[in-house]
């Protein structure tokens, strides 16, 4: 088995979507340990969802994806790259890369904004707001405290963000 955790409405094929709203698997991934079996899961995928959970929670969760990877198991995580989008958004750089592409209809201001503290709209769901953000050393070192050993953390850009992304993989 391999968890697409926080996959929100879009799972690839071959993969078991866990999210609060969306299934098939119903969790709060903010409260709830993961229902596998120690040594289960083949991989875990996380791909924008980790900065909605606490920063309290952080550690104990990754601590729990640990526990269902099967022995030399990879998780795949990115998230906003929090270093590069406050430097933007605070005036101490210019856009970074990815700027590029940002929807024209949308202030570059407004879009960080929302990277740095997530979707808070009202008639949003619960669980979209960013309740915490990483820069490579804090991800590097949450990955390490949990437990994880052979941890690779990469800056990247995707066209599906307009800001700089931090991938991890991160090995049982």
């Amino acid at each position: 088995m391999k968890l697409n955790l926080g996959c929100g409405p879009r799972c690839e094929p071959g993969w078991t979507g866990v999210d609060l709203k969306y299934g098939p698997v119903f969790l709060n991934l903010e409260k709830d340990l993961l229902p596998y079996p120690d040594n289960s899961v083949e991989a875990i995928q996380m791909h924008s969802a980790l900065e909605h959970l606490s920063h309290r929670r952080t550690k104990s969760f990754l601590e729990d994806c640990l526990r269902v990877l099967k022995p030399g198991a990879a998780m795949l995580v990115t998230v906003p790259d929090l270093e590069s989008v406050l430097a933007e958004w605070l005036g101490c750089a210019g856009p970074h890369l990815g700027a590029e592409y940002q929807n024209p209809a949308q202030e570059r201001r407004e879009y960080l904004t929302w990277v740095i503290w997530g979707n808070q709209r009202p008639h949003e769901i619960e669980g979209q707001t960013h309740k915490t953000g990483f820069t490579a050393r804090d991800l590097l070192r949450v990955f390490r405290e949990a437990g994880f050993q052979k941890v690779q953390v990469d800056r990247i850009v995707t066209p599906a963000h307009a800001n700089q992304m931090l991938r991890a993989e991160a090995h049982k």
